[in-house]
């Protein structure tokens, strides 16, 4: 058997020109290849190239080959439309482990590790696929999940609902009515909100049936797991009524005019939405 004996330098120039006889179409150690566009938490977009390679493209984080990096027992893969893709190429030509790459962008900005070129900002975790995704977020410390959840008000409000549970005397007389209505912000304040119109028409239908006992007024939106019941009240008594749900969450004032009860209620948005980051931060750590 014949050893031959290759100094690092040689080695280095036979590499360099393996490189350019792949870059020159001689020979190709990329499988498959797309393009995409990555976007920064500041909208900078940034085109680069995926592959999956054959083994011998070297991933400049970790000085090996791009296929056969994995972190933390995760496959170092850009999966996509069925396709897994090890290696991401960036403008510069640098080249990477896809998953490696990402994580850098996430938590650093979306700089070329070797020679700084791209966009100052972090990578934005909306346009990465559930696998790299994952990766991150264990990483992450559970403050750094919270900041990552943002809560648009608009969004948010779609699903927040104020709920009213009229109660019978007896149960065995009379059924529980409950009406519900959106929270519709009032014109020009932040924190404001009133009742639809037919849930107010509603509510004083219901105030004047004979036989209510008392009713109940309660915050429900998909994201929130915590009671947020009142008290009961007294039907009868409401007008000119003001009373507060539990957490500070909503101050809800009713007020008689012409007959007509309204009901308007000012909303703790800050303690609603760290509601919600807790519900979804427990799911993650569940999960």
């Amino acid at each position: 058997m014949l050893y031959i004996k290759i100094s690092r330098e040689t080695f280095a120039i036979w590499r360099l020109v393996y490189i350019n006889q792949i870059a020159q179409g001689g020979m190709s150690a990329y499988l498959l290849t797309t393009s995409m566009q990555l976007c920064s938490v500041e909208n900078e977009s940034m085109t680069v190239m995926l592959h999956s390679t054959d083994g011998s493209v070297e991933c400049n984080i970790f000085h090996n080959s791009c296929k056969e990096v994995e972190i933390d027992g995760v496959a170092g893969t850009w999966d996509s439309a069925g396709c897994s893709y090890d290696c991401m190429q960036l403008e510069c030509q640098h080249t990477f482990n896809s998953c490696a790459l990402v994580l850098h962008f996430l938590t650093n900005h979306m700089t070329c590790p070797l020679c700084r070129s791209g966009a100052h900002a972090k990578l934005s975790l909306a346009c990465v696929p559930e696998n790299i995704k994952s990766v991150y977020l264990q990483h992450i410390s559970r403050e750094e999940k919270a900041e990552l959840l943002e809560f648009a008000p608009e969004v948010f409000l779609t699903d927040l609902r104020l709920c009213v549970e009229f109660m019978p005397f007896s149960l065995d007389t009379g059924q529980i009515v409950t009406l519900t209505s959106p929270c519709i912000a009032e014109a020009d304040t932040e924190d404001v909100f009133r009742t639809h119109h037919s849930f107010r028409r509603q509510f004083n239908r219901n105030m004047k049936r004979v036989g209510l006992r008392a009713c109940r007024f309660s915050l429900t939106h998909p994201l929130i797991a915590t009671s947020l019941c009142s008290d009961d009240l007294v039907s009868d008594e409401l007008g000119e009524y003001q009373f507060t749900l539990p957490h500070d969450i909503a101050v809800v004032c009713c007020h008689m005019q012409y007959d007509i009860l309204t009901i308007n209620m000012q909303l703790n948005l800050h303690v609603l939405y760290s509601m919600c980051v807790s519900t979804v931060l427990q799911y993650m750590d569940d999960s």
